[in-house]
C-alpha cells in the first residue's frame, strides 16, 4: 500500500497543471460526451459543483484508448462510444 501511494506521488510530481496539452497524456483533462476525465492517478469519480470528473491513469484500459488523440476523434470502449471534445 505504501509503495503504491508513493508511484501515484511520484506519478502527480509529473503533471505541470500550467500546461495544456492539444493530445492526451498524462496531466490532461478531457471533456468527452459521456464525462470528463483527468489524466493522473486512479482517484475514480470526484465530484466538482454539479459535475463529476473522473481521475484515471494513462495505464487503464480507456486511458491506452484515449492517449495521443485529440478533440474531434473518437474511441469505443466496452460498446460505448467517447467522442473527446476537448483537450485541456
Amino acid at each position: 500500500m505504501l509503495m503504491q501511494a508513493h508511484k501515484m506521488k511520484q506519478d502527480l510530481s509529473q503533471i505541470d497543471p500550467e500546461q495544456s496539452h492539444d493530445h492526451i497524456q498524462l496531466g490532461s483533462l478531457v471533456k468527452t460526451n459521456k464525462g470528463v476525465y483527468y489524466m493522473s492517478i486512479p482517484l475514480g469519480r470526484i465530484p466538482v459543483g454539479q459535475n463529476a470528473v473522473f481521475c484515471i491513469t494513462m495505464g487503464s484500459p480507456i486511458g491506452q484508448l484515449l492517449k495521443g488523440k485529440g478533440a474531434d476523434e473518437e474511441v469505443t470502449f466496452n460498446g460505448n462510444v467517447f467522442k473527446i471534445q476537448e483537450v485541456m
